[in-house]
């Protein structure tokens, strides 16, 4: 008698071989197949938000900075020359 092993849902197997058979004696043939739980697939859609977000965050808050920088470099010329 032969049986092919077959994993719950949300499970997948892993390991050969996945038939297994019942000899005469009674016994199983050995097989190394198990079943591991699915991982969660990884939404690359909010990878996408998260980065985007940091980006449009990240941008301004740069370009103020630069700008905020070089009017006290104009500052501090127009003084000294004074």
């Amino acid at each position: 008698m032969k049986r092919t092993l077959k994993c719950k849902p949300g499970y997948n197997r892993e390991g050969h071989p996945l038939t297994v058979t019942c000899d005469k004696n009674g016994t199983w043939t050995r097989t190394t197949a198990t079943c591991k739980k699915d991982r969660p697939q990884m939404d690359y859609r909010i990878l996408a938000i998260v980065v985007g977000s940091l980006v449009a965050i990240t941008i301004p808050i740069l370009v103020a900075v630069k700008i905020y920088l070089s009017s006290r470099k104009k500052i501090y010329r127009f003084i000294r020359r004074r």
